[in-house]
């Protein structure tokens, strides 16, 4: 029989016609192993219906800026929003209805559109000054009874300085959709957390008048 690590490596095997696949594989058939061809290739209506899944997936609505406090403190300050980093891991699937988001890159996109609005709201985002980029560090969610998003932002100024914080937004038993529109209020909770810390300001230093 074969073992457990030759049956794995049949999963793994390049996408190919089966012919080929069922070559690669007689040692292992001589063996004693079941044919899985099923498992070496994806087929063509596969693809496509997993293809126009994706693409029917909704997309985030604009950020709506809801202006806050914490910020009024560096009225004037110049400041520029670079490019924030996707997570090293993020599920998109939601229970049976699988992945909610067309890919790993939708949140951090959204939350630098985010930070970018928020600034310019509080007069802040307008071009030179210091540039603000960052990495979402955590992306979690969970859309059971007592459902949540997990947030972590780790904000990097160019003067060097550098800011890390996390925060979760309760959902209460929400849906699949529910959970992927709210995303915003989440985004909105973790950004509002960022600007009242203290270190903050440390972040825009070099660019304060």
């Amino acid at each position: 029989m074969a073992k457990a690590a030759d049956i794995r490596w049949i999963t793994l095997l390049p996408a190919a016609p089966l012919a080929t696949s069922l070559l690669w594989c007689a040692p292992l058939l001589l063996a004693g192993c079941a044919p899985m061809g099923e498992f070496l290739y994806e087929l063509p209506a596969q693809r496509a219906e997993s293809n126009r899944r994706m693409a029917s997936l909704p997309e985030m609505p604009d950020y709506n800026s809801q202006g806050g406090e914490p910020l009024t403190k560096y009225a004037g300050t110049k400041v520029s929003v670079g490019s924030i980093s996707p997570p090293t891991n993020f599920d998109g699937n939601c229970r049976a209805a699988g992945p909610i988001f067309k890919n790993e890159f939708v949140i951090p996109r959204y939350v630098r559109d985010a930070l970018s609005a928020e600034l310019k709201s509080a007069g802040l985002d307008a071009g030179g000054g210091v540039v603000l980029a960052g990495t979402l560090h955590k992306a979690a969610f969970s859309s059971l009874v007592n459902g949540y998003w997990d947030l972590g932002l780790t904000l990097t100024s160019s003067n060097g300085n550098s800011l890390r914080v996390e925060n979760r937004y309760a959902l209460k038993d929400p849906s699949c959709t529910d959970t992927f529109y709210l995303l915003q209020p989440a985004v909105r909770a973790l950004l509002q957390k960022a600007f009242a810390d203290p270190r903050f300001g440390g972040l825009l230093a070099e660019a304060r008048r």
